[in-house]
Formats: C-alpha cells, sequence, structure tokens
C-alpha cells in the first residue's frame, strides 16, 4: 500500500518534531456497507482487504521497506514529499521508521472489479521513538497476473491518540452496489472527463468552500481527511460543522486513473499554500453509475502541520 509511504514520509517532518501524522449532482445511490466477514464481500473487494492487511502483516514481519517493495507497484506513486515512483524511488532508499502498523476500515471497488481502495487509521513510530496517528488512502490496481498491486498511497496525520483499533470487523467497509454489465456505457473522454470533473469542484472548493460546493458533487458519505482534525464522514457529521466552513484549499489536478468500467476514479495534485504552489498534495476518489453523474467519495488534503 503506498500508503503507508506519503502516509508516513509525507508526513514525517511532523512526527519528528512530535507532531505526525458547474454542478454535477452527486447520484441517490449510496455505497452499502458491507457484512463485516470480509469473506462474505464481493471476491475482489474481499482481496483487496486482504491484500491491505498482508500489506501491514509484512510490514511487521519483514521490515517496512520489504513490504513496500513486496506490495506496491513498481510504476505507482509515493510522496517524498513530491510524487517519485515507487519502483527507483524504493531501489536506493530505505524507509526510516522502527515501526508502521495500519487497519483497513472502509473499501470501495469499480464495478469492473480493476480498481479499488482502502482506508483507515495508521500508527507510526520513528527511529527515536516518536510516535503518531493518521489516516492513509491506498488506492489498488489489479494487475495481469491476476494479483491487485498499490498504485498510489498517501496519508494524513489527525492529531488523533491512543491505539488502533483491533483487526476488523470492517464495519465501514463499503462494498459497489453497481454490479458489472456489459451494457454500461463508460465515458468516452475517460480520464480526461474525470479530470474536468475534478478540476470544476477545485475552482468551487477554492471559490465557494468546501461546505457548499460538497452540496453539489459529494455522495452522502463523503469521506473528508484534513491534517490535524478527525476524520469527517458525510457532509451532516457534527465535526463537519466545526472543519468545512473555513475549508477552501486550492489545489490543482495533475493525474489520476480509471476503472475499466468508468465508475470509480481517483485523481491526485498539488495544493497551493502560502504562497507555494506545491505546499501540499491531495488525492480525490469519485465514483459513478455506469451512465450517471460522478460523485466525491472522499476527499484528502495533506499539507505540513502549521
Amino acid at each position: 500500500m503506498l500508503r503507508s509511504i506519503p502516509r508516513l514520509l509525507r508526513t514525517w517532518p511532523a512526527l519528528a518534531s512530535g507532531i505526525l501524522v458547474g454542478g454535477c449532482g452527486a447520484p441517490d445511490v449510496e455505497e452499502q456497507p458491507a457484512l463485516a466477514d470480509t469473506a462474505d464481500a464481493p471476491s475482489a473487494l474481499a482481496q483487496i482487504v486482504a491484500r491491505d492487511q498482508a500489506f501491514d502483516r509484512a510490514a511487521a514481519e519483514t521490515g517496512v521497506t520489504e513490504a513496500f517493495r513486496t506490495f506496491v507497484d513498481p510504476e505507482g506513486l509515493l510522496f517524498q514529499p513530491g510524487p517519485v515512483q515507487a519502483g527507483p524511488w524504493l531501489a536506493e532508499n530505505e524507509i526510516a521508521v522502527a515501526e508502521l502498523h495500519w487497519v483497513p476500515v472502509a473499501a470501495g471497488l469499480a464495478s469492473s472489479g480493476d480498481l479499488g481502495y482502502t482506508t483507515g487509521p495508521f500508527r507510526a513510530a520513528g527511529p527515536n521513538g516518536e510516535e503518531g496517528r493518521g489516516y492513509y488512502v491506498t488506492v489498488w490496481r489489479l494487475g495481469g497476473d491476476g494479483v491487485f498491486k498499490a498504485v498510489l498511497d498517501i496519508g494524513v496525520p489527525t492529531g488523533e491518540t491512543g491505539p488502533l483499533p483491533e483487526s476488523p470487523p470492517v464495519t465501514e467497509l463499503f462494498a459497489d452496489t453497481i454490479p458489472a454489465n456489459p451494457a454500461e456505457a463508460p465515458d468516452p473522454d475517460g480520464l480526461q472527463s474525470l479530470l474536468g470533473v475534478d478540476r470544476s469542484f477545485a475552482v468551487g472548493q477554492a471559490t465557494n468552500g468546501t461546505e457548499a460546493t460538497m452540496a453539489a458533487y459529494a455522495a452522502p458519505s463523503v469521506r473528508i481527511y484534513r491534517t490535524g482534525v478527525p476524520v469527517v464522514v458525510g457532509v451532516t457529521d457534527p465535526e463537519a460543522r466545526r472543519i468545512l466552513p473555513e475549508d477552501r484549499p486550492s489545489t490543482s489536478p495533475i493525474d489520476g486513473g480509471l476503472s475499466a468500467s468508468g465508475t470509480l476514479g481517483y485523481v491526485w495534485g498539488s495544493v497551493a499554500s502560502d504562497g507555494q504552489a506545491d505546499a501540499g498534495h491531495y488525492l480525490r476518489i469519485w465514483r459513478r453509475d455506469p451512465n450517471g453523474p460522478w460523485a466525491l467519495a472522499l476527499d484528502l488534503v495533506s499539507l505540513p502541520p502549521a
């Protein structure tokens, strides 16, 4: 899970200092909670969650760097703090952490079964005993060998404390409610269309603020991750009323990816702050019905703590 590197190394300076880590109507279809036992979830989704859990175990058993070399696609992205290609970076660098542990609590899957994501809390320990908590997101793509590998991973320090939850039940695991259908009509413009939607959202967010813009774009269960604050799930979350009125990041899309069915996609890019164009980075995960508009499922903005 590329998640761990951006999740940890993007925020490691904070950890080291003791703080670690045009209207597009949202569709009515809500991501449905899956059964607590992932064996009862759709097989591809269960496979993604199992890979995420195996990645965590490998980090403890073989070491964090070796686990990344095993589970991350060599062409995937790590953020150091800017984006780097995983394979070359991991071939020449070690991840300087004593311990890294995470627990997936939510996941999503495209109807085509080739693209998905996992997310949850993580805990990191530095080489000098520093500890910190945060939330990660890992994007997984199915390879030609039938194995999911992480193609993007990012995280934010949320300022939470205490131990991580025990291994799932994954009560917040979300399964795609849209079955694969040969008659699906993916957007012919593909990723460029999604980038356009993301760009429109970014303009609205910077101009009108996150709270107002979410009303037009967000799925009801949208997850909102920001540096230094607890995770928000849904715009009606009480924490949202405290965070969102003043939230208006300036983001610029750079690239992303799309499922074969066109029902799940992601966009990442830069975040401008205090006159610096690339002060941080963001990840947005988008979902849609096969012939419907895109809805924002997750919005993560990672900036260095103030």
